[in-house]
């Protein structure tokens, strides 16, 4: 290698993000093998339905009340989604007694998984980077849906641009029907 393909090279390891945002027809980089709002360990495997997982990451089903009216939204509509072949579960860096709190209260009826150190959120490349590390808001991801296949392959994503916007419960099961 010539002094100048060393410094390309360089210059490109660099600049990659540690973590690449996770595509559609990847397999994902996580298998979910956190902690539900009932302290129960999970897993994509466990998780699954018939035909795969609607997985969709929050910021925060504590303070952030788009999330939590998402979270809300998405419970509503779970039984449409279940009779598509497909199970629910919401990931956020909360930790599991507020978690807890937040389901009991709102009768959430699928997992709400505790990802305290962001591992997935950092594995499916969507760590908000906005937030400083130190505060109370790192660790939190930019909010996304991801509908993954039993075989562990990402078969649609919904995400909007900032943080407000979340693609309505309905979205989900019209692009669940697209893929069958």
């Amino acid at each position: 290698m010539n002094f100048l393909t060393t410094i390309i090279a360089a210059v490109l390891f660099i600049a990659a993000p540690a973590h690449a945002q996770t595509d559609v027809g990847s397999t994902i980089p996580h298998s979910f093998e956190l902690i539900d709002q009932q302290n129960q360990k999970q897993s994509f495997d466990a998780l699954k339905g018939e035909k795969g997982l609607v997985v969709f990451f929050v910021r925060s089903a504590e303070w952030c009340p788009y999330c939590q009216k998402q979270i809300v939204e998405i419970n509503e509509s779970a039984e449409d989604i279940l009779a598509l072949g497909y199970n629910i579960a919401s990931v956020s860096y909360d930790d599991t007694s507020i978690l807890s709190a937040f389901s009991k209260k709102h009768d959430i009826t699928y997992p709400m998984l505790s990802d305290s150190k962001s591992e997935s959120i950092k594995a499916f490349g969507i760590l908000n980077e906005k937030m400083e590390k130190g505060t109370k808001y790192y660790g939190v991801p930019k909010p996304a849906i991801y509908i993954i296949g039993a075989d562990k392959k990402v078969q649609a994503i919904l995400a909007e641009e900032g943080y407000k916007n979340r693609p309505p419960a309905l979205k989900i099961i019209e692009e669940i029907k697209k893929i069958d």
